[in-house]
């Protein structure tokens, strides 16, 4: 924009998360001298990245043009539409689960189709079911395809399976993004 003079905070550059999204919306702005709701990513003064909608348009006061431009914070929303995405997620996977419940009477079948099912929705291809023999044996009861783990292996305590202990002392489901040995 040579010759004008911008001081507003639309082009204020520490404003926008991505510098190179100001560039856009700057060079939009000047080919068409307005821009209506145009999703990006903002900071706000204590630094907190926010989602915002900009609109703006170039306006002419005392022979001098200044962009006139608003930003909406649509960051309750962005946050409510990927929960949904979530649960619509969680809603597919419990649909073809009872899909495949009425369409299968073989326990192993139901298993290995759930198995299946929860690996895709988790984006975890390596899920098994173990079962606790004794206090000390962990038995591989199911898994999805393509692991090195088959129906019958036994690991017992300190010889592997670190996640599958951890899930048997924890009580609660374990998976390598909440594993303590990653964080």
């Amino acid at each position: 924009f040579p010759k004008r003079r911008y001081s507003d905070l639309a082009i204020n550059l520490h404003f926008w998360a991505n510098p190179g999204d100001r560039d856009v919306f700057l060079a939009d702005l000047q080919k068409h001298r307005i821009v209506r709701e145009v999703e990006h990513d903002f900071r706000a003064k204590s630094g907190r990245i926010l989602h915002g909608l900009i609109s703006g348009e170039l306006i002419q006061l005392d022979d001098e043009t200044h962009v006139l431009s608003v930003v909406r914070d649509v960051t309750e929303r962005k946050q409510v539409e990927e929960e949904l995405r979530n649960r619509n997620n969680v809603l597919a996977t419990l649909y073809q689960v009872t899909l495949d419940l009425i369409d299968r009477h073989d326990v192993n079948d139901i298993l290995q189709s759930f198995l299946i099912q929860i690996s895709k929705f988790l984006n975890a291809p390596d899920i098994s079911v173990d079962l606790l023999e004794g206090n000390d044996t962990l038995v591989t009861y199911a898994v999805t395809p393509g692991q090195p783990l088959q129906t019958g292996d036994t690991m017992r305590r300190g010889e592997g399976g670190w996640l599958s202990w951890q899930a048997v002392e924890s009580g609660q489901p374990i998976t390598a993004a909440t594993s303590s040995r990653l964080n």
